[in-house]
């Protein structure tokens, strides 16, 4: 199909060679951030990080590319004019219709290439293959200023990045209990191990002290057009990234934590129509340690104890009931 592909000005269908699906998954994904500086006191439960700017690494996309041809000689000189278009020294601008905006990548190599039906023979020949390139700035995904999430586009979540719900941005939360649920492993206390000694010793704290934990949050995001796609999924970057850490409030209490990565973005739906995109977003706890589990009602109301008043609200721990 003409126009889904155009890499500075040259539209690649002319070359035979198209996006194969799924190929475009890591052109939209949020960049990771880069590891903030951080003390890891073994007296204190998770890590003293310095949160007070975030920056980010570059993105190595794959993009996976199809080509075929029946006539001979046609597949390879095909091939090679689409890899001295992408080779060249220097930025390229990608635009890619499925989107609906361009990307500008350095070209890096050709990590995997698939071939069928030979060269010789006659018959039709293919191949697929990735290309993988570095973005090397990608703030260039986040055009907007100041951006805000729109009118919730499904039900609550309860799931609430510094007190807004994410179904603000349009999102559907599959799954995060897993990893928000386990504790963290305790931090590693001074060993001693020797030649000539069974076994170890280790020598523990009087108190325990646990490490940092990796919460992660399985989501879908939907959206009634690009243009509101977009600007929420700007506005949730703006949201887990900004300023010092952030506060990660599920059913099982309140994590203070970090943004640390995106992972597995897959395009669900054309942009075209109904944009919908699934996703997960990595969190870093800073400060590890035994979840608040709250009684709460169907909707997510936290129920009080007769003992409340309009200043002191008791909650009922349920933990007190598992033991």
């Amino acid at each position: 199909m003409t126009g889904e592909c155009i890499i500075d000005g040259t539209d690649i269908a002319a070359l035979g060679v198209f996006i194969i699906r799924g190929g475009d998954n890591d052109l939209l994904s949020f960049p990771a951030r880069k590891e903030p500086q951080q003390n890891d006191w073994y007296e204190y439960d998770g890590i003293d990080a310095d949160l007070s700017q975030a920056y980010f690494k570059e993105k190595i996309v794959e993009v996976g590319f199809y080509i075929t041809n029946s006539v001979p000689g046609r597949l390879e000189e095909r091939l090679y004019g689409f890899f001295d278009l992408v080779s060249t020294p220097g930025i390229h601008q990608v635009y890619v219709r499925a989107f609906g905006r361009a990307f500008r990548l350095r070209y890096l190599d050709v990590p995997q290439t698939k071939q069928r039906g030979g060269l010789i023979k006659p018959g039709a020949k293919s191949a697929t293959f990735t290309v993988r390139f570095s973005m090397d700035d990608p703030s260039q995904l986040f055009a907007l200023d100041s951006p805000q999430p729109t009118t919730p586009y499904g039900g609550k979540t309860y799931v609430e990045v510094d007190g807004t719900d994410l179904c603000r941005f349009g999102i559907i939360v599959n799954e995060c209990y897993s990893t928000v649920l386990p504790y963290p492993a305790l931090k590693e206390p001074l060993i001693i191990k020797e030649q000539y000694m069974t076994g170890l010793l280790a020598h523990s704290a009087q108190e325990q002290t646990f490490d940092v934990k990796q919460v992660v949050v399985a989501c879908t995001m939907r959206a009634r057009s690009t243009q509101e796609f977009y600007q929420n999924y700007e506005a949730l970057f703006r949201s887990v990234t900004a300023g010092e850490e952030i506060t990660l409030s599920t059913f099982a209490g309140d994590e203070e934590c970090f943004y640390a990565e995106m992972e597995n973005f897959k395009k669900l739906a054309p942009f075209s129509r109904r944009p919908m995109a699934s996703f997960d977003l990595r969190f870093t706890c800073t400060e590890s340690g035994e979840a608040n589990i709250l009684l709460a009602t169907e909707d997510g109301c936290l129920i009080v104890t007769e003992d409340s008043d309009e200043i002191d609200e008791e909650f009922i721990d349920m933990k007190q009931y598992g033991n």
